[in-house]
């Protein structure tokens, strides 16, 4: 199977600094998969970009940077990237391509692989995860993966009749949107069990984190990073308590649920005001 790892980037540019690590512990992803990279944020600097993206150890990279292919802003700004992209490389030359961003690191790439193989096996071209907190049904588009089909593209290109209107409207709510209504078949896999989403490595092997201290101290030593955990939760008492008697809650309704460590990933650093 011959896979390629797509990055749309609108804003993050430090989680690339540590991106080339994972690359590095994985031979799957060092030998056997191809890196595409769209940029289409104007303020970030295309050559200090290139120059991060050329130490991920990959043996064929595609980046393309294109600032005018973004008239939807951050909002919708992935989907402009992905359609774009679309025009300019020939994708069909891949069997799958999972999408990420920066901010997601493959922490456990079999486990990933094993979720792509089980949709290919199940002859559907999309793989996709539940959103949780939403209120509405929502597929998560910072991580997913497809077959590139043409019926998929028009998928990415739902998004356009909303620039005409005033509401914007979440993106993952619009992917589950578009999924159902061009009724192709599509495996769902859940990335967090219990419907509790937390920052760090899930049933896929990805790893969505903003702390960058945590990712810093895993490289190190993959324990270390809980430290940073208890640092957070530390920071902000209230959110600790409130998830500390959520997870009682739903133990003494003997409701399943991640663990107490899991759950308090969901703990983020407090901004300092700029």
């Amino acid at each position: 199977m011959k896979l390629a790892i797509l990055y749309t980037s609108h804003r993050q540019l430090r989680e690339l600094d540590h991106a080339p690590a994972f690359y590095e512990r994985s031979p799957l992803l060092k030998n056997q998969v191809d890196v595409l990279f769209h940029c289409n944020n104007a303020a970030i600097d295309e050559s200090v970009l290139r120059d991060k993206l050329s130490k991920l150890p990959v043996g064929r990279m595609e980046v393309r940077i294109a600032p005018s292919q973004n008239v939807g802003g951050y909002v919708y700004g992935q989907y402009e990237a992905l359609g774009d992209l679309w025009d300019h490389i020939d994708l069909s030359q891949w069997d799958w391509i999972v999408h990420l961003h920066p901010d997601l690191y493959l922490a456990d790439p079999v486990k990933l692989l094993a979720a792509i193989e089980a949709a290919d096996q199940a002859n559907v071209p999309l793989l996709v995860s539940r959103v949780f907190g939403l209120g509405q049904p929502a597929y998560a588009t910072d991580c997913f993966a497809f077959k590139p089909v043409p019926a998929i593209r028009t998928i990415f290109d739902g998004y356009k009749p909303l620039l005409a209107t005033p509401i914007r409207v979440p993106t993952e709510r619009v992917f589950f949107y578009e999924v159902i209504r061009s009724g192709l078949p599509h495996l769902v896999r859940d990335r967090f069990t219990h419907g509790h989403y937390y920052r760090d490595i899930d049933c896929w092997g990805v790893w969505h984190e903003h702390d960058l201290r945590r990712i810093e101290a895993y490289l190190c030593k993959p324990s270390s990073r809980w430290k940073y955990t208890a640092l957070n939760c530390l920071g902000d008492l209230r959110e600790t308590f409130t998830t500390l008697t959520v997870w009682a809650g739903r133990n003494v309704k003997h409701r399943p649920q991640d663990s107490l460590r899991a759950q308090w990933t969901r703990i983020e650093p407090k901004r300092r005001p700029a």
